[in-house]
């Protein structure tokens, strides 16, 4: 994802302050209250609802990166969208499990401010050096591409292998969580994230966002670090019988979320983004050309 972007792509996602305000107030806002009327509304019981309020307080999921890289999304903007998200939860994730979790559900939970640390270093870390990568490597190519650009290929391919994995690895895993799952639970983690998500893209476009601005914060907004929940959630349990079901809206949201994500995922990339308007295209062009002239890009990368 590094790879995929500039620094000028991080400036350029600063000239719409209007958008970076939004996706990050709809991901740390939004999402822990749509996760207390869905407890409230199923009427969730008071374990299985700790987690659905921790999984709707975490910070936007990393993954929602690669999905909006392959969404054609706007990518700088979904990096620093995850970036924001992800330092804001040293407050907000305290608060929301606070508010909603103490005052509302009268329960306490251990934040796992470790987890927190490392969801953001895997975040910061390798973009840095991706963007890095791209900047400096002007020069050395292999089979007549710059590294940098393989760098982006292989880690794509590698991302959606590594996706398709943790599916079948949860299954085995967590089987007997979903086996042991009420209906309630099934509908409610089903719905957190297409409900987010709509959300995004319909406010999105209401505040007249283009079509890929649409899709990004679309992606990121529905998206949550699940697996920081379920670390947070492992560490609040300690017995065996609560941590069971404390788990099954994590891991019902996790199960749901690669099915939801890759659709829509695909849904965008081939068909939506096809829709979008010249200028957009001509704006990439004129960035591709500009980076040709700075010897970043050869033709080739351009045909490619």
């Amino acid at each position: 994802m590094g790879c995929a972007t500039t620094f000028d792509d991080f400036k350029q996602a600063f000239t719409k302050p209007k958008f970076v305000a939004l996706g990050f107030l709809l991901q740390c806002m939004l999402m822990p209250l749509l996760a207390y009327v869905l407890v409230l509304i199923f009427q969730l019981p008071d374990t299985v609802a700790v987690g659905a309020i921790l999984v709707g307080a975490a910070p936007g999921g990393t993954t929602s990166n690669l999905f909006t890289y392959w969404s054609k999304g706007d990518l700088a903007l979904s990096i620093t969208l995850s970036c924001l998200s992800s330092v804001a939860s040293f407050g907000f994730y305290p608060f929301w499990s606070w508010l909603l979790i103490e005052v509302a559900l009268q329960s306490s939970v251990v934040i796992d401010w470790m987890g927190m640390v490392k969801a953001l270093l895997s975040v910061v870390i390798p973009i840095t050096v991706g963007l890095l990568l791209r900047r400096y490597n002007k020069k050395c190519k292999v089979c007549g591409k710059f590294i940098w650009r393989w760098v982006e290929l292989l880690a794509s391919v590698a991302g959606g292998i590594f996706l398709l994995g943790l599916i079948v690895v949860s299954i085995f895993a967590y089987g007997n969580i979903f086996l042991d799952m009420e209906w309630n639970t099934w509908v409610s983690s089903a719905l957190l994230q297409p409900i987010g998500s709509l959300f995004g893209y319909f406010t999105t476009k209401l505040f007249r966002g283009s079509p890929k601005l649409q899709r990004t914060i679309c992606i990121e907004v529905g998206i949550n670090a699940f697996a920081m929940a379920t670390a947070v959630i492992t560490l609040s349990f300690h017995q065996i019988q609560y941590l069971h079901y404390a788990m099954q809206f994590a891991i019902g949201y996790g199960l749901f979320f690669f099915v939801y994500s890759l659709s829509i995922t695909a849904f965008f990339r081939f068909y939506l983004a096809k829709k979008d308007p010249e200028e957009e295209d001509t704006k990439t062009v004129e960035t591709t050309d500009e980076e040709v002239e700075e010897g970043s890009l050869t033709r080739s990368l351009l045909q490619d």
